[in-house]
């Protein structure tokens, strides 16, 4: 090394400009995917929605809400909470965070692009049929 230390200057301004250019390309290919693979994906939400406790969360981020919000829902303590959040995070649920630095969770954005009467379908109870 030759002693000598450099300098550079990144603002606040700049890494966020790029981290929503990095944001907006990944939304486009998830678009991409989602439509060209729309069949598999509801096949695998349909999987993952398989209980109340998962559709009743998903119901609930339609719009942003905290794990204190969602823990009013009926669960005991957010480790019970986190048991069904889970597997909701691998393609249904994004996570965001607040002005304050809370965790906020919502629909991703392959659950929203999906019409909106197979969204309604996928978070239905499935039909009980009697025998």
């Amino acid at each position: 090394m030759n002693g000598k230390t450099t300098n550079v200057e990144v603002s606040s301004t700049q890494l966020l400009n790029e981290l929503i250019e990095i944001k907006d390309r990944v939304g486009a290919l998830e678009s991409v995917a989602g439509i060209a693979n729309r069949e598999i994906l509801i096949g695998f939400f349909r999987d993952v929605l398989n209980n109340t406790q998962r559709r009743q969360i998903m119901a609930a981020c339609q719009v942003p809400q905290t794990r204190a919000q969602l823990v009013k829902l009926g669960y005991n303590s957010i480790p019970a909470l986190e048991y069904h959040l889970k597997p909701l995070r691998e393609g249904l649920i994004h996570e965001t965070h607040n002005s304050n630095g809370a965790a906020l969770f919502e629909w991703s954005l392959l659950f929203k692009r999906l019409p909106q009467k197979k969204r309604e379908e996928l978070l239905n109870e499935p039909k009980q049929t009697k025998k």
